[in-house]
């Protein structure tokens, strides 16, 4: 008993995460997002006091969802990216939605195709890349929270 409260456990690194990232703009330089999903579609713009969605001001539930938003576009990785010649076998043609987010002239395009074949994830595409990515469906989860927080009540 004594022999087994002396000897340590090996210690194991933390793996990281080195996949592309989705969107290569920093969530505090993006000035406009829109993001459609399925039939939805929403588009912000942001100035000094906060976010204008499709034209009005937006409430604090979903400028906070924005913000979740677009952190977890910055923050994601992918966890494979590949070569891929037919779109439509990952579902990207056509797409099941996109997010586009501009910082000035600058933007990037994540298009959303569809579930792996598993479920655990989703494919996507940036811009007119010809890599497909997979990435994990926190990206949907992330998107469906904020399509929550922005339909009307």
């Amino acid at each position: 008993m004594a022999l087994a409260l002396l000897i340590r456990a090996p210690l194991r690194p933390v793996p990281r995460m080195h996949g592309p990232r989705l969107v290569r703009i920093p969530s505090a330089r993006v000035d406009a997002m829109t993001v459609a999903l399925d039939e939805r579609r929403i588009a912000l713009v942001r100035h000094d006091g906060g976010w204008d969605v499709d034209g009005a001001p937006a409430t604090p539930a979903v400028a906070d969802a924005a913000r979740d938003l677009l952190d977890a576009l910055a923050t994601l990785r992918a966890l494979d990216a590949f070569r891929a010649g037919d779109a439509a076998r990952f579902g990207l043609a056509p797409p099941r939605g996109s997010v586009l987010v501009r910082a000035g002239a600058r933007e990037d395009r994540l298009v959303i195709g569809g579930l792996t074949a598993g479920g655990d994830g989703v494919y996507a595409r940036r811009g007119d890349e010809r890599r497909v990515l997979r990435v994990g469906t926190g990206l949907l989860s992330a998107i469906e929270r904020f399509f929550y927080a922005a339909r009307p009540r």
